[in-house]
Order: C-alpha cells, then sequence, then structure tokens
C-alpha cells in the first residue's frame, strides 16, 4: 500500500483528489522556481503503467509521477515573453526550432487550434448548453453561464460514474457533429505532410473524443499522415475519468507507449498553457502555438521552449532540418 493510500484511508479525500492535490502543488511551485530564476533538478520517473488497483483496500492508486521538466535545449538569448518566438527579429528562436525537429521526428498535436479550430460554426457555448440540457442535474451559476463544454463534463463527472459515462456520450456526439464544420488550420495540412514525408510520426493527443478527430481527417483527406490517434476515448476503461485529460501526462504517455516512441524522440505542439504543462509533465519539450493575441504573454512564465504565431513555422522548419 503506497503513501497516498494511507492517507486516503484515514480521510474522506479520495485518494485520485489528494494526488490531483500534491500534483497542482508541485507544478505551481515549479513555475514559481522557474519565474525567480531557479532551474528544479526534476525527477523523471518510468515510463511504466500509471494506474494500479490495490485489492487490499480497492482505493484506485495511481502513482504521482511528475518529471518536472528539466529542458534539453538552451534558452534562447534575451529576454521578456518574445524571448521564445520564432519570428525574423528572433533568429535564435528559429534555430532552436530546427535543431528541436531535426532531432525529434515524433510530432505530438493538440487537434483544437493547430490543426482546425473544432466549435468553428458549432460554437462551443452552444455545445456547453445543449450538454448541459442533456443532464439531470442542478447546476451552480458559474457552470450553468460556462461556455467551456468541458466544464459541464468535469462537473457531470463529479457526481459519479453514471452521469460521467452520460456526459460522455453527449459530449463526443455534439464533438463529432462539430467536426463536420470545423475550420482547417492554415499551414497544419502542410506541416503534417512534411513530417511525413521524412518518415516523421503525426500523432493526434485531444481532449476531444477519438471518434471526432477521426472525422476531421477522413473528410480533409488527411488520414493516411496520421500514424496515431490518442484522444479521449483510447483508454476504453476509463475513458470517463475526467482526471486523466491533459494537463495529465497520461494521454502523451498512453500515446508515447501506442508510437513505441520515448519523450527524447517527440514534440508537442499545444495553443494553451495546460499544453506547455502537459508537454513538461511528460518530459518532452513544448511548441506553443500563440494563434490569438495575448496569448505570447500568457504563455511565457510557463516557459515553452519555442512560440510560434503559425502552423506554417513547424512546416519551413521541418524542410530545412530534413
Amino acid at each position: 500500500m503506497d503513501l497516498t493510500n494511507l492517507i486516503a484511508l484515514g480521510t474522506n479525500v479520495p485518494a485520485s483528489r489528494l494526488l490531483e492535490m500534491a500534483r497542482t502543488t508541485l507544478v505551481d511551485t515549479a513555475h514559481a522556481l522557474a519565474r525567480a530564476g531557479t532551474a528544479p533538478r526534476y525527477h523523471r520517473a518510468s515510463t511504466n503503467l500509471r494506474t494500479h488497483m490495490n485489492t487490499t483496500t480497492a482505493v484506485e492508486s495511481i502513482a504521482l509521477r511528475v518529471p518536472l521538466y528539466n529542458p534539453p535545449y538552451p534558452a534562447a538569448t534575451g529576454s521578456g515573453p518574445h524571448n521564445a518566438l520564432v519570428c525574423d527579429e528572433n533568429p535564435a528562436a528559429g534555430r532552436l526550432l530546427t535543431r528541436m525537429l531535426g532531432e525529434r521526428r515524433c510530432l505530438i498535436f493538440d487537434v483544437d487550434g493547430p490543426i482546425c479550430s473544432v466549435f468553428d460554426r458549432f460554437r462551443d457555448h452552444e455545445v456547453a448548453e445543449q450538454l448541459r440540457r442533456s443532464l439531470n442535474l442542478p447546476f451552480p451559476e458559474n457552470i450553468a453561464t460556462a461556455n467551456d463544454p468541458f466544464a459541464v463534463y468535469r462537473y457531470a463527472a463529479s457526481f459519479g460514474d453514471r452521469y460521467a459515462r452520460s456526459a460522455e456520450r453527449e459530449l463526443a456526439r455534439l464533438e463529432v457533429e462539430a467536426m463536420g464544420s470545423a475550420r482547417p488550420t492554415p499551414g497544419a495540412d502542410d506541416t503534417l505532410r512534411a513530417n511525413h514525408a521524412r518518415s516523421g510520426q503525426n500523432i493526434m493527443v485531444s481532449n476531444n473524443c477519438v471518434a471526432a478527430v477521426d472525422r476531421y481527417h477522413a473528410l480533409r483527406g488527411t488520414q493516411d499522415l496520421v500514424d496515431g490517434n490518442y484522444s479521449r476515448g483510447v483508454a476504453q476503461d476509463r475513458h470517463y475519468y475526467t482526471s486523466l485529460l491533459k494537463p495529465d501526462p497520461f494521454p502523451l504517455e498512453r500515446a508515447m507507449a501506442g508510437a513505441n516512441v520515448s519523450p527524447g524522440d517527440c514534440l508537442y505542439i499545444g495553443d494553451s498553457t495546460t499544453d506547455i504543462q502537459v508537454a513538461h509533465a511528460a518530459g518532452m519539450p513544448a511548441i506553443a502555438f500563440a494563434d490569438k493575441p495575448g496569448k505570447i504573454e500568457a504563455f511565457a512564465p510557463f516557459e515553452p521552449d519555442v512560440i510560434i504565431t503559425e502552423m506554417s513555422a513547424v512546416q519551413r522548419a521541418l524542410t530545412t532540418a530534413g
């Protein structure tokens, strides 16, 4: 029995919640140290399966594995939020992007943002509202007015497996429908082709469901450029466990296991601070896609390895890297 289960047995707090609290505290501490100019040394854990069942206590135990990130590449010179930005005025960041792509051939993509805009015509607030209507639950004001479908999904899951499964089914249906009108991100298709052309791997890891991601690529005609889709739902026995969605590193660990690669082979491309966190928690560099105003400044405290403002920057660097 591990320490977390011992604590859980003596309290009313589930072991999974204790671990979530501990993980959040560790990550927040790491970011505080980074902002203070301290480079903490991170513990790299094994890549073995993270979840098991303790048959003695019947308490689910998730090993506390937070491989706090030790950057494998030196940061570009300079300071400020634009330090890592790939642009003409910052050639060092462009060289770093090319170097990383030359050394790592497995590109793991978040989908909503780097690949397409999922809720472009079928807006996210409409999805959230339809999801609320499908659930026979009381909603506090912050959930009743939330525009984020995942806020509603996580809230429903807090009522137990029955509501989690119901919310999962409805959210998946709505996501698949939304993909019918998703807007492709400029440069995304060319990036997939460029990596595929050099025998690289293109892996999808999204909090959106597997079926929705598959539908997008089928409609787009890019399914042959995708080497694996490890989005929500790939672990069927626990796909409704919202605690195993990003920013938990489980989706990336599952993708690496399925693609038979290690963190040293991979780069993760995402468009949120959560994506930077999950990449570093899984031990790989993060390419942060700043596709909206204010994102460059928002990304800076989380120290992405590079920041891009267009996906074509990755395609050009791939062509140079070979």
